[in-house]
Parts: structure tokens; C-alpha cells; sequence
């Protein structure tokens, strides 16, 4: 059961996220083209510093979710509606927080950016309204928490990802017909007020008993509070790079740099919602069955690196020729500055187990040290290196706040206070995974000149040439390290018995 609501969360979730990620992109490429590259790079900067405003949430949706894992399975829905009427109270607070934030952001927003032809009072007032759209959708976050919990957010979903459609496709026109960022802000505004409604009417058909207004059990605030640390990190590591840009170097250069990062994120938000779909499936496992961890997190382990091989090497080879057609040779980086691009893929991805079973197994103050550690390192390596390297010294700081902090201490953690195992098995297990990425990129290296991409046609041709030589020689190698059991998940079971499926057995 765990399994299937895990690829249903993924199939309503992620799938569409993909044809609304393509639609993003070329979102982007019209307003380079009919507003104007300062707007775009504004518009950027604006995502970026949206998510600290979101900061304000503190970690509560992790720590109620968290909180829900038990109660859940021991249906006691009365324990679950005052965790969630807890969690009302603090959200409608926090809105109020976020709002206040995002007014002091939008009067000192002109200390972010170097230089621009826009003016102060047009860059405030797209800003505010970005504001607006992005923190009311707060106010309905303990219905989708519940979901999520349940293992059911597929149950809502579907919708908000069809809203997310519409929104992307209308944007495309506003820009084309009017020329105006102001329209798409406004339109974020109505999208954000129907979906919250969606969710809400869905919400109390899904769940009858659902009282909000009952008595609060606050028992979540203390993983709360040790949330704080984790999500200063992750705004640290996923937001500090548009802003360092935008500050010493300018917003065109920021428009290089998310150039790439689009597509990275994109793919790292996919691969994300692929491998955390089972998140409240794996805590509801260690709640049940704490004995199956550790088999379950080198399995998942498995698994990502499996997901990252297959997605990054040819991403490698693929992702400049696309921004040379896409936006122009101007906004292509070199060959080490796209190998770190790359690796920030790679290592999101396999990054992904450790939040997995840190938020399932609710380690969040134990693992503060290596926020901490990443904080440190990704801004003192990053405001030293822009000023020799530009953008490559930014990714190369944040490539090396990753491993030191994550890498070589989250594992250990785990293993002290959930596997109870020796740790070396894992590490064990990564070195037979990298030799099989660094084979894979030497032999395309090679065999990359078999086609001159100079049209997008020959780019898909080119692409799909080396995906499909790395997938064949990545699940060749899976199966001779005897590493490829996680298949039995994704495949159903009437064709298991089948012969061509029995290499996984």
C-alpha cells in the first residue's frame, strides 16, 4: 500500500510538473524576447527572495507532518484534529508574519539588484503582488498537510497541477499580447484564491470528521523549533546564489545563471517528487517496523543514484547546446562551470535519502550541526570566490557546503540513531555507484562528435542518442553489482513472473 500511494503521489505530482516545467521555460524565453532581459532577471530575483518570505513558515509544515505520522496510523482522528487546529492557529499567524516581511522586502528590494533601467516604484509593485499570491496560499495549508500525511496528496494534486497549467499557458499569452509582467502577477493572485478554494472543498469531502476548531494540541512546536535551523540551510544553499549574483555582478548575469539553474531545478524538483512521494510511507514505516530502516535506506540509496546516473550524464553533454539554441551562445557557461551546474543535480538527487529519513525519523536537532556547517561554508566560500571566478566560484562554494555537511556527516548521524549499523555500507555502496557515472561520461565523451547540433531537432536527436546509451550501460552495471531490487517497486506485479523481469529477482 505504501508502495502504490507512493507512485500515485508521483503520477499526479510530478508527471504534470513536467509538461508545466517545459511550458515555464519557454515562459522565460518570451519575456527575455518581448519584455526585456532586466524584467526577466527582476522576475528571477523575485522567486529567489519569495523564499524568504516562505522562511517565516519555520519548518511547521515538516513538524506537523511529522506529528500526524502516529495518529494517523493509530486512526485516532481526534488526536488529528487538534494537531491540525494547533496548526491553523500558528499558520494564520505566520501569514501575518510572511506579509509583514514581504512589505520590508519590497521597500529595501533596490539593495538587491546592482543596477537596472527599471524604476524602484514598478519594481516594488511587481513584487508586492508576487507577495500577495505567494503567502495566502498559506491559509489552507493544514488540508494539503493532512493529505500529505496520509500518503494522499494525489487527492488534490491533480487539480492544483491543472491550475498550475492554466496559469503557465496564460502567462505565455499576456506576455506575447500585452507585453506587461504587472498581468501575469495579477493572474498569480486569482490562480492562489481558486486553488485555495479547491483545496479546501476537497478537503472537507475527503475527511468528514475534519473539526479546526477544536482544542489545539501544540505538541508539534518543539520540532518546530528545531525545524528553524534546517530551513535557514536549505534557504541558504537553494536561494543565497541569485542574490550574491544580483548584488556584485548584476541581473544579467543573473538571467545566465538561471538559465541553467531552471533546467537543474526543474529536474532536481521532478527526481524529488519521485523519491519523497514515499516520505509518510517511510514514516509510517519506522513507527511500525523500525527494524526494516536500514535495508529500506540502502535500497532507496540505490535507487537515487540510479535516478541521478541515468539523468545527469547526458544532462552534461546536453544542457549548453540547449541554452546556445534556446537563448543564445551569450548565456552559455564553460565546460567546468556546466560540470558544476551538473553536479548540483547529481548530488540534489542523492541528497534526497537524507531528507527522506531525517524528516521521517523527525532528526532535526540532531542533525543542526550540519546546517550549520553548510550555512558557514556555501556564504563566506561564496563571497570570496565571486570576486576571482563569477558565477563558477558561487557553484563551487555550494558544491563544497554540500559534501562537507551533508555528505560525509548526515549518514553517520543516521546510522546512530536509526540503523544501528556500520555506515561503511553505504559509503561502500557510493563508490561502486560514482565509478559507474565517471565510466559512463568517458565513454560519451567519446562517442559525443556523432552529431553536429546546430537545430533543436538535432539536439533531441543528440540527447536521446545519449540517454539511451547510458541507460543501457547504467542498468547493465545495476544488475551486474546485483543493485537493482528497487525495480520490483516500479513494476507491477502481474508482469513479475514474466522472463524479461526475472533479472531482478
Amino acid at each position: 500500500m505504501r508502495t502504490k500511494k507512493a507512485i500515485l503521489n508521483f503520477v499526479y505530482d510530478a508527471l504534470p510538473q513536467i509538461v508545466i516545467s517545459i511550458l515555464g521555460f519557454l515562459r522565460f524565453k518570451f519575456i527575455l524576447s518581448y519584455i526585456g532581459e532586466d524584467v526577466l532577471g527582476i522576475y528571477q530575483l523575485f522567486i529567489q527572495l519569495m523564499a524568504y518570505i516562505t522562511f517565516a513558515d519555520f519548518g511547521l509544515t515538516s513538524a506537523v507532518c511529522y506529528s500526524l505520522y502516529a495518529p494517523i496510523a493509530n486512526n485516532d482522528e481526534e488526536k488529528v484534529n487538534r494537531i491540525l487546529s494547533g496548526a491553523k492557529h500558528v499558520f494564520n499567524i505566520i501569514t501575518v508574519i510572511m506579509f509583514v516581511i514581504g512589505i520590508a522586502l519590497t521597500l529595501g528590494i533596490n539593495f538587491f539588484i546592482k543596477e537596472t533601467s527599471l524604476s524602484l516604484s514598478f519594481i516594488q509593485i511587481c513584487f508586492f503582488m508576487m507577495v500577495i499570491s505567494t503567502v495566502i496560499t498559506y491559509f489552507v495549508a493544514s488540508h494539503t498537510i493532512l493529505f500529505d500525511a496520509e500518503q494522499n496528496k494525489y487527492q488534490y494534486i491533480r487539480y492544483t497541477q491543472l491550475l498550475a497549467f492554466i496559469k503557465v499557458v496564460l502567462e505565455i499569452i499576456l506576455v506575447i499580447a500585452f507585453k506587461n509582467i504587472m498581468l501575469i502577477l495579477i493572474l498569480g493572485i486569482i490562480i492562489s484564491i481558486i486553488q485555495n478554494i479547491i483545496i479546501v472543498a476537497i478537503s472537507k469531502k475527503r475527511h468528514k470528521n475534519l473539526n479546526l476548531k477544536c482544542e489545539r494540541d501544540m505538541s508539534f512546536w518543539q520540532k518546530t523549533k528545531e525545524l528553524i535551523p534546517h530551513k535557514v540551510g536549505s534557504l541558504v544553499a537553494n536561494n543565497i546564489d541569485v542574490l550574491i549574483i544580483s548584488k556584485f555582478i548584476g541581473l544579467a548575469k543573473v538571467v545566465t545563471y538561471t538559465s541553467y539553474m531552471y533546467i537543474i531545478n526543474t529536474l532536481t524538483t521532478i527526481s524529488y517528487k519521485l523519491t519523497s512521494a514515499s516520505l509518510a510511507g517511510i514514516g509510517n514505516l519506522l513507527v511500525v517496523d523500525k527494524n526494516k530502516a536500514y535495508d529500506k535506506f540502502l535500497e532507496y540509496n540505490s535507487f537515487v543514484f540510479f535516478l541521478a546516473t541515468i539523468l545527469c550524464v547526458p544532462l552534461y553533454f546536453a544542457i549548453s547546446p540547449f541554452v546556445s539554441l534556446f537563448y543564445g551562445s551569450e548565456y552559455v557557461v564553460g565546460n567546468v562551470t556546466c560540470l558544476l551546474f551538473v553536479f548540483l543535480v547529481f548530488y540534489n538527487i542523492i541528497r534526497t535519502i537524507f531528507n527522506i529519513f531525517v524528516t521521517a525519523a523527525g532528526l532535526f536537532k540532531e542533525t543542526i550541526i550540519c546546517v550549520y556547517l553548510e550555512i558557514a561554508i556555501n556564504v563566506t566560500l561564496s563571497l570570496i570566490l565571486i570576486k576571482y571566478f563569477g558565477i563558477t566560484g558561487v557553484i563551487l562554494a555550494t558544491a563544497i557546503a554540500y559534501i562537507i555537511s551533508e555528505f560525509i556527516l548526515k549518514p553517520s548521524i543516521l546510522n546512530k540513531h536509526i540503523f544501528n549499523d556500520k555506515i561503511s555500507i553505504y559509503y561502500k555502496d557510493c563508490l561502486f555507484y560514482l565509478f559507474i557515472v565517471i565510466i559512463n561520461i568517458i565513454l560519451v565523451y567519446f562517442s559525443q562528435n556523432i552529431l553536429v547540433v546546430s537545430n533543436y531537432f538535432n539536439w533531441i536527436l543528440y540527447s536521446g542518442i545519449i540517454f539511451i546509451l547510458n541507460l543501457i550501460i547504467t542498468i547493465g552495471y545495476y544488475i551486474m553489482i546485483k543493485k537493482i531490487s528497487f525495480f520490483n517497486r516500479l513494476i507491477p506485479n502481474k508482469f513479475k513472473d514474466k522472463k524479461i523481469f526475472t533479472f531482478i529477482k
